[in-house]
């Protein structure tokens, strides 16, 4: 059937979408609604979007309707992007239509977006280019771009006829423009140049591999939000523009600035979660990234995994390398592998000839460069030490001491340099094959910090030797470790005999060793748990106790103690419980505001009794009182 053009003919306007073209000639023929002029070529089935119109009969009945050529119209539709959106292999002839994907990836006309500068601009019409999802910014004014009514908060309708005119009755016209940034305006530009066609030089990418792979990070950029809020930040993006905007504007940030960038935003990708399907490996720390630049590699687009395989060798500290890795399965790549800066940890291990454990050990205490982590709940960890610190590690050993030779060379026995290994006075000590080997750095610190005291030249009882002064103060938890390391750190005065450099000829003062042990005691007490004796003069300072009235009291089931090393400790929590719940005598008169004698008055009355006391036990040693049945006898005394 044969249809009539219709009488009004409309010319398109530069950049114009065919729904405003035919917007226009329904307003131009008085028509209600979209529907009344579509419904005209019903005989042919229509998209539900008329910017997807193909090429075919349906194309052709709404040319011979509008009296247009069906090129006229064909280049108002989504497909004049067709070659630089559809993804081709390399050297494949361009693609002439978007395929469903493609459309449903890079275009959303169900949220049509408008521009309030361009509609108070002359002939008000929709662009082709404001429902491209990458381009949230209008590039000719510099200004966001409007998806919802400042007014209501509702999306405008695909077949409105007003573009002006929201249908709560705002008119957008009045909304005041949101200006954008540089940077931001930078990113949009790039995405509009690789939208017309201009190939990506800086990965060597034609303009629909840019465009593919740019919409790749921009699906991890979402998954990010850090970043997302990041991006805003550094480009001083509105709170109105919507988040999947923001994270097409980082993605391109990307491409403009470099793998620099790249790197940064990898480092923070890899802590977020990702799908359950890539739970395990590489694949936890970057989801399908890796998968989809295999996959532009094997188009002919190399440049998106060249940059990933540069991080992956250089950066990437969370996990292993290996053939198995995505980028890493050609026999060339994995060549790269066995060259990276970074060696798993147990392959630092067989060659350091150490546990695991202790190469854990070394990175924590930053001997050796590297990262471990946590795998799993079972106590297994997963790292990567570096390459160059593992080899000067291991020359550092290939010269160090055994516990013997350092004993020698600081003078003083075996077992004291176990203790100076311990308190890890020694740096950098690691332990192979059921012994260790102490760098020769460590020792000669150590001996030339001892050179350097001043020299003995009065020795009187002010000075004792480093062994007479473990031995007087080693009950007080300063053994000679410890003693040594606060030598290093300058706690304490020191002086040597003047022919002697090791360990042997050092002399401390002894006020510095007695203000020293009361610390060591105190930080023991509280980290261990404190003794009877010590606890029992220190428990209420105001009247030292001895140690049988704390066992009658422990017998009594006020104190609770456990036992270690055939002596009773108890712990601090323990100690600031029962202060704030018993008190002395002493205490018990200054709360009531009465004398000893008073007290022992309303103790034979009945008026007070104390949960421990000479007439309740048996041969008590000091009375104790409960604070709260202090507290209620004050209130009734007041009542």
């Amino acid at each position: 059937m044969h249809l009539r053009s219709l009488p009004v003919r409309e010319s398109p306007l530069p950049g114009e979408s065919l729904t405003s073209f035919v917007r226009r000639h329904v307003v131009g023929m008085g028509y209600e609604s979209m529907v009344r002029l579509l419904s005209l070529v019903d005989e042919v089935e229509l998209p539900s979007h008329l910017d997807h119109l193909g090429r075919g009969p349906p194309l052709g009945a709404l040319s011979g309707l509008l009296g247009r050529p069906s090129s006229l119209l064909a280049d108002l539709t989504v497909h004049r992007f067709a070659e630089s959106l559809v993804l081709q292999p390399q050297g494949a002839p361009p693609a002439t239509l978007c395929d469903s994907k493609t459309l449903l990836r890079f275009f959303d006309p169900a949220h049509p977006r408008v521009c309030p500068e361009c509609l108070r601009e002359g002939t008000t019409y929709e662009r082709l280019l404001w429902s491209f999802r990458p381009l949230p910014i209008c590039l000719e004014h510099g200004v966001t771009l409007l998806d919802r009514c400042p007014a209501c908060g509702r999306h405008a309708r695909p077949a409105r006829l007003d573009l002006e005119i929201c249908r709560c009755g705002f008119r957008l016209t009045e909304t005041a423009a949101i200006m954008i940034g540089s940077g931001a305006f930078s990113s949009a530009a790039l995405i509009q140049t690789c939208l017309r066609g201009e190939p990506f030089a800086a990965l060597d990418l034609s303009p629909a591999a840019a465009l593919a792979w740019l919409d790749r990070l921009r699906s991890a950029v979402a998954r990010t939000p850090s970043w997302i809020e990041r991006t805003r930040e550094t480009f001083q993006l509105p709170g109105s523009l919507s988040a999947e905007s923001v994270a097409w504007l980082g993605a391109a940030e990307f491409l403009e600035v470099g793998p620099a960038r790249l790197a940064e935003f990898l480092d923070v990708y890899q802590g977020i979660a990702k799908h359950r399907s890539t739970s395990t490996g590489v694949n936890r720390a970057f989801g399908h990234l890796l998968r989809d630049a295999e996959r532009l590699e094997s188009l002919g687009y190399s440049g998106p995994a060249d940059a990933l395989r540069q991080y992956l060798l250089g950066r990437y500290t969370h996990g292993h390398l290996s053939g198995k890795t995505t980028l890493f399965r050609e026999a060339s790549r994995r060549r790269q592998l066995r060259a990276r800066e970074w060696i798993p940890q147990t392959a630092a291990a067989r060659q350091l000839g150490i546990c695991v454990p202790t190469l854990a050990r070394l990175v924590r205490q930053q001997v050796l460069a590297g990262r471990v982590h946590p795998a799993g709940k079972q106590g297994r960890t997963v790292g990567l030490v570096s390459r160059a610190a593992v080899v000067d590690l291991q020359r550092r050993l290939s010269t160090g001491f055994t516990v013997t030779q350092a004993a020698q060379r600081l003078g003083v026995d075996r077992h004291r340099v176990l203790e100076l290994i311990q308190e890890e006075v020694l740096a950098g000590v690691v332990r192979i094959a059921r012994r260790w080997r102490i760098p020769a750095a460590a020792v000669e610190h150590l001996s030339a910090t001892v050179a350097q005291l001043p020299p003995l030249l009065d020795r009187t009882s002010e000075w004792l030797s480093l062994r007479e002064a473990t031995r007087r103060f080693g009950a007080g938890h300063l053994n000679l470790a410890r003693i040594v390391r606060l030598l290093c750190a300058g706690r304490l005065s020191a002086r040597r005999e003047p022919n002697e450099t090791s360990l042997r000829g050092v002399y401390l003062q002894l006020s510095d060793l007695r203000s020293c042990t009361e610390e060591a005691t105190a930080q023991h007490s509280v980290t261990a748990g404190w003794t009877l004796n010590r606890l029992a003069k220190l428990l209420f300072p105001e009247q030292p106790l001895k140690d049988v009235v704390l066992r009658k009291w422990m017998g009594a089931g006020l104190l609770r103690g456990k036992r270690q090393a055939k002596q009773w400790c108890i712990v601090d929590e323990e100690v600031a419980r029962f202060r704030t719940t018993y008190c002395l005598a002493q205490e018990a008169c200054r709360i009531l505001g009465i004398s000893r004698s008073t007290l022992a008055r309303w103790e034979r009355d009945g008026r007070i009794a104390p949960v421990y006391g000479k007439r309740t036990h048996r041969a008590a040693g000091a009375s104790l009182f409960r604070r709260a049945d202090l507290s209620r006898l004050l209130d009734r005394t007041a009542a």
